[in-house]
């Protein structure tokens, strides 16, 4: 199993994992502290978070395969997205004095990217098998 696959793995399982945790937090910490508005923005990036952790084991995978020019930088496009998007909703909702701008629209636009990238990666078949 080549490094990078492995490492792509290895985070999309740390931050699917991190999703159940933040999931429970959000059930028995947030429900009874909190707006209805603030738990729902809150669930939205558990659930996000837990898609693109799934994409990354995906792009993880798929390296297994072969050696996809721009499966790296697709699979960078989700794991900034999960920093920008659920981690911008997650400190909306626990911090909101905060201003993050941006953060948010920039982190869901780096999905889309990233998942136009991989169905272009999927369709033109561009790699470089590995020979042992």
């Amino acid at each position: 199993m080549s490094e990078r696959s492995r490492f792509w793995i290895a985070c999309g399982a740390i931050l699917a994992g991190l999703s159940v945790v933040l999931a429970a937090f959000a059930d028995h910490v947030l429900k009874g502290n909190s707006g209805i508005a603030e738990v729902r923005q809150f669930e939205l990036a558990v659930r996000y978070q837990f898609y693109h952790a799934i994409a990354l084991i995906l792009c993880g995978l798929a390296g297994l395969c072969g050696k996809f020019r721009g499966l790296n930088v697709v699979a960078i496009g989700f794991l900034l997205g999960i920093v920008g998007f659920s981690g911008g909703l997650f400190l909306r909702v626990c911090l909101p004095q905060l201003h993050l701008g941006p953060i948010i629209p920039a982190g869901a636009m780096l999905w889309i990217l990233s998942w136009l990238g991989l169905a272009g990666i999927a369709v033109t078949g561009k790699n470089r098998l590995i020979r042992s």
